[in-house]
């Protein structure tokens, strides 16, 4: 699975909104404080786009989009997908 970590400006967003991601920001640590948001990759298309799904209140839930990510505004990683389940009783 590929995670795609959001590291643009959001000059298109509105300036409340603006105001609030750059608290957010502001209040970060570590190499990754400039990440606002997460998109998991669902799909990626021949064409270059890729299908991302998130979550939030500001979506009002769970939303899916088919999108070109530009690489100056996103970090992408790629983690594998191998689950590890543990039963309670071999603990």
């Amino acid at each position: 699975m590929k995670i795609a970590f959001y590291i643009g400006g959001h000059t298109s967003d509105k300036l409340s909104s603006r105001i609030g991601l750059a608290l957010i920001r502001h209040t970060q640590k570590g190499a990754y404080g400039q990440v606002t948001y997460v998109e998991a990759i669902h799909a990626e298309h021949p064409d270059g786009k890729v299908t991302i799904v998130s979550s939030s209140l500001r979506a009002k839930g769970v939303r899916s989009k088919v999108t070109r990510l530009n690489p100056l505004h996103w970090l992408i990683f790629l983690f594998s997908t191998r689950a590890v389940y543990v039963h309670a009783s071999q603990k």
